[in-house]
């Protein structure tokens, strides 16, 4: 097959595949999306290398778009396409007519397609015209279309007369066979297996002369033609007559000979055996009658069926001959093989059958002889070893399957071939060969060459073939693919290399447990330098615990696997950790072999995970105590928990803690736990630099007195000894402290405790300074709300005032001096909003968020009457919101924000509408409107307002906050979409109640 990208090595194409190069046809191997994957040499000899899909490969074949579709159609809806003609382009470049057939190939290849020409009449004329008998083509309504130099001189018309012209049935003569002749052609074109292909009938030529023929027809393939062969046997009925008259001779003859004569009356059933048809079978001459039935009986069960067969075949004019081997039961029981070779030798006037004539021969030596050649035969070609032979010119005359397997020939290809062309190495060839010549045999291993080039290892056994004088008649190999073997030491022995290297610790002991295998990594673990050290001795004594070595050994061989960690004793007698992984290896059968493990030092991770347990354990403590300390009220609190949760957590005796009084010369004793009997109290340090104090409480080095003979706590007894600890407590502003603890049962503090200790005092200095400066800021945000509400309430009480008389003013004056009033009340609705909302921010970041049903039609009513001179579009709702008592600060915002840039003349409108689980509401003006720039930017806090004035900045920046606090989302538009000018809208979404 020619393939298509990418191309592949001979190799990697299967022999399948390959072996399709071979035949004329053209052949398409088409994948299962219809892509063309290969395509064999007869194609691609006219037509190239076809690619692409099933309509560009068809086209290119000079095919047409309906031929690729139907084919396209088959190939999705059956296994098998049955044949069918189409037209294609031939190798001359003209149009030709072609079978198309088609396979499913083996489940994921795709289809095999099959194009195979249909000869045109002038090609079928060259072949009809050598048939060298009487040969015509009949087409579907029985019109000659094609007759040959036999048929004209059998009918005595010329070709010019017959094609086209004629009709079989113009040359049959009697109408009864005339009319079963119609009917077979009937047949044949239904169901052509059920059509006889061989019958005779009277054939009538120009000159009306009859002659008894012999036809022979079938159907063309793809075609409704049919092609006959006839065969003028009239002679032969003459000779028929001779025959008989001869018969007695014949018979004398056959009485000479080692065959049984059979004469068999097809009219009456009368069948003539001689005597040597009786003999042959061990039975006596006439020692039964022989009959149609009775011979059946003597046949093989297994033979019975295909001998009545062929029997029928001749009684009922199918056939006219027939050999036949088969078996029949002789006297003694046993079955012995005959070949009956049988003869039609007369016929009646309807062509039937009348006498049958043949004989018997004994074939018993015969089929055992070959049976056992066949036996012989079988066994070379089906052996597993690749078997050839060759002759005296080293020629190939034999290979088996499983020699052309290994090398990859196909039959026709090798046989003939010189032998040289299977070794790698003609070097290594003539060697061999030398030595095989010498004497006679030869075996070992050598490096064969497949047809693609590439190299197959074989274990070869080469051997002389003698006739029965001793004469040499060629050789024979023998061989055995041992490629993967080969392979298979080589990865062995890549592993060993890879285990003896391996970073990782390996060893193989017996079923007893004693070493027999240790790679360099185990030596270096246990720190012997040979395998000599260790090899044979016992693996339990390589554990500092040979007992559970014991036992893990033990449970490795009950369960075949054991994985887990143990100490190991190194050679000078140090202790490791390692991880120990072990396998039961056992045999093909399943029986145990020996023991393998792999052995892993994790001492350095043993050692890290104990740093990371203890640090995890160090910040496990820490928040706890952090925990404890937010939780207090004040400092003395806060030290009494804090100083618990350290007793607690260290599994401490007891202990106290000392403050640093705002002097920085005496310490205060906050409080204690758990202090033993006879333990010093001091409720003041009266001077802190002093010994042992100074290097504690001034210059914040910790102080662990656990060697009660050398050092005591000052004040303490001497016959009452405690080792103690004394920590400074360490804040941003130096040390405030210490933090003094007692060990339970007088035990030394070990370093992971020194290390706690330290990161407590710390994170109690810290946690202390945290306290002061809460409530320091508690205690400044409560002034500064005293005074923002001092300020607020007096500020308020001025504007209702100047509010009052300014209200006042404007009813009584006219003019200029009206306007100025208005002016001047505006400002003072200005500083009333700047307060509204100084006190709104201060709601929203200290009131908690709890959110209600608020009615919010009586929300925006309330607002709306709160500006009584602006001109209101609002025709209510009946919805709730969830919202709180700050709801209707959004509102007085953004009505004020229109009022503020619209003026007094500006038109606003309210809509409230329902969308989904929302409610959209919308506040919309008659007054400049907001730019699209400007659009991002106007609910930012003292950013620029939508007119470039400058403002306080605040209002839409608290609608913003209030909307979100109530779970909503607010935009700024145009009340008129597209036209910024026409004024601005504040939609915004509440949730519903």
């Amino acid at each position: 097959m020619t393939p298509i990208k990418p191309r592949e090595t001979p190799d990697e194409v299967p022999l399948e595949l390959r072996l399709l190069d071979g035949i004329d046809d053209w052949l398409l191997l088409i994948g299962r999306d219809h892509n063309v994957i290969r395509v064999n040499s007869a194609i691609r000899r006219i037509h190239g290398a076809l690619e692409g899909d099933l309509d560009q490969a068809v086209c290119a074949l000079g095919g047409s778009r309906g031929l690729a579709g139907r084919i396209r159609t088959a190939l999705d809806d059956e296994d098998e396409i049955p044949g069918f003609e189409c037209r294609l382009q031939g190798p001359g470049g003209g149009e030709r007519r072609y079978l198309c057939s088609g396979w499913r190939m083996p489940p994921g290849e795709g289809w095999l397609l099959r194009f195979r020409e249909i000869p045109v009449a002038g090609d079928y004329e060259a072949v009809v015209e050598h048939t060298g008998t009487a040969t015509i083509l009949i087409e579907d309504d029985g019109t000659i279309s094609l007759a040959n130099t036999e048929f004209e001189r059998l009918s005595g018309y010329s070709r010019r007369e017959i094609v086209g012209v004629k009709r079989l049935t113009d040359f049959i003569a009697s109408e009864d066979e005339c009319r079963q002749i119609r009917e077979y052609h009937i047949l044949r074109r239904s169901n052509p297996a059920a059509a006889p292909k061989n019958y005779s009938f009277s054939f009538i030529d120009r000159a009306e002369n009859v002659h008894i023929v012999e036809a022979t027809i079938g159907m063309m393939p793809g075609t409704a033609r049919a092609v006959m062969s006839l065969i003028n046997v009239t002679g032969r009925r003459r000779a028929e007559q001779a025959l008989q008259e001869s018969e007695e001779r014949l018979n004398l003859a056959f009485l000479a000979a080692n065959d049984g004569l059979i004469d068999w009356d097809v009219r009456t059933g009368k069948i003539f055996y001689s005597p040597r048809s009786f003999t042959m079978l061990g039975y006596e001459p006439g020692a039964f009658v022989p009959t149609y039935p009775m011979i059946l009986t003597l046949v093989h069960p297994e033979d019975r069926d295909r001998v009545g067969e062929a029997l029928a075949d001749l009684t009922s004019g199918r056939r006219d001959r027939c050999d036949m081997e088969f078996r029949v039961r002789s006297a003694s029981g046993d079955f012995v093989y005959v070949l009956d070779r049988l003869q039609v030798v007369s016929h009646g006037a309807g062509g039937e059958p009348l006498r049958i004539v043949g004989t018997h021969s004994d074939i018993t030596e015969r089929k055992e002889a070959e049976r056992e050649l066949r036996i012989k035969d079988m066994a070379i070609a089906s052996s597993l070893d690749a078997i050839s032979l060759t002759d005296l010119e080293e020629r190939i005359t034999y290979a088996n399957r499983a020699f052309l397997t290994m090398h990859g020939w196909d039959r026709e290809e090798i046989i003939g071939q010189p032998a040289s062309v299977l070794w790698a190495d003609p070097e290594e060839a003539k060697r061999v060969i030398a030595e095989f010549l010498r004497d006679g045999t030869w075996s070992g291993e050598v490096a064969g060459r497949r047809r693609d080039g590439s190299t197959v290892h074989m274990q070869l056994a080469l051997s002389t073939i003698t006739d029965e004088a001793g004469a040499r008649l060629g050789s024979m190999g023998s061989g055995i693919d041992i490629t993967r073997r080969k392979q298979a030491e080589r990865e062995l022995l890549i592993r060993n290399m890879a285990i003896a290297s391996s970073l990782t610790a390996f060893a193989i002991t017996d079923l007893d447990g004693r070493l027999t295998y240790a790679n360099q990594a185990f030596f270096s673990l246990w720190g012997y330098t040979s395998a000599a050290e260790v090899v044979g001795r016992r693996v339990t004594g390589f554990w500092q615990d040979e007992g559970e070595a014991e036992d893990a050994v033990r449970m490795l061989l009950e369960t075949g696997r054991y994985t887990g960690e143990r100490v190991g004793r190194r050679r000078d007698g140090a202790k490791f950790y390692a991880m120990f992984s072990g396998n039961l290896v056992r045999d093909e059968a399943g029986a145990p072999i020996c023991l393998a493990a792999s052995l892993t030092d994790i001492t350095d991770l043993k050692r890290a995970e104990a740093e990371i347990q203890a640090h995890n354990r160090e910040l496990s403590v820490l928040n706890q105590i952090i925990g404890v300390s937010t939780s207090a009220t004040g400092i003395d609190e806060a030290l009494g928990d804090m100083l618990a949760a350290t007793i607690a957590l260290l599994d401490l005796r007891g202990g106290g803690v000392y403050l640093v009084e705002a002097d920085r010369q005496r310490a205060r004793l906050i409080c204690t736990r758990g202090l033993p009997d006879g333990f010093p109290l001091q409720t003041c340090i009266p001077d802190i630099t002093a010994p042992p104090y100074a290097d504690v409480l001034v210059v914040g080095e910790p102080f662990f007195f656990d060697d009660p003979t050398h050092l005591r706590y000052p004040g303490e007894e001497r016959e009452m000894l405690h080792p103690y600890a004394s920590i400074p407590i360490v804040a941003s502003r130096g040390i405030i402290g210490s933090l003094n603890v007692v060990p339970r049962d007088r035990r030394r503090f070990t370093d992971a405790d020194r290390s706690l200790l330290l990161a407590i005092g710390k994170e109690v200095g810290s946690s202390l300074e945290c306290i002061l400066l809460i409530r320091q800021l508690e205690s400044a945000e409560r002034e500064a709300n005293l005074y923002l509400d001092i300020l607020s309430h007096d500020i308020r009480n001025a504007e209702n005032i100047s509010s009052l008389y300014i209200d006042i003013l404007i009813d009584m004056l006219e003019g200029d001096a009206k306007d100025h009033a208005q002016k001047i009340r505006s400002s003072i609705r200005k500083s009333i909003e700047i307060l509204r909302n100084v006190s709104t921010i201060r709601r929203i970041h200290h009131e908690s968020v709890t959110l209600a049903p608020v009615d919010l039609d009586e929300v925006i009513r309330d607002e709306i009457g709160v500006f009584s001179e602006i001109n209101f579009n609002y025709e209510g709702t009946d919805h709730a919101v969830m919202a709180d008592p700050l709801l209707p600060e959004v509102f007085t915002n953004l009505i004020g924000n229109a009022v503020k840039f619209g003026g007094p003349a500006v038109e606003i409108t309210v809509r409230v509408e329902e969308s989904g689980n929302d409610v959209l509401i919308s506040v919309e003006d008659t007054g400049p409107g907001i730019s699209d720039e400007m659009k991002d930017t106007v609910f930012m806090r003292f950013g620029k307002n939508r007119i470039q004035k400058s403002g306080q900045g605040l209002g839409l920046s608290i609608v913003r906050m209030l909307v979100e606090r109530y779970g909503g989302t607010i935009r700024s538009d145009d009340r008129v979409s597209g036209c910024p000018g026409c004024g601005a809208a504040f939609r915004f979404t509440l949730k519903r109640a």
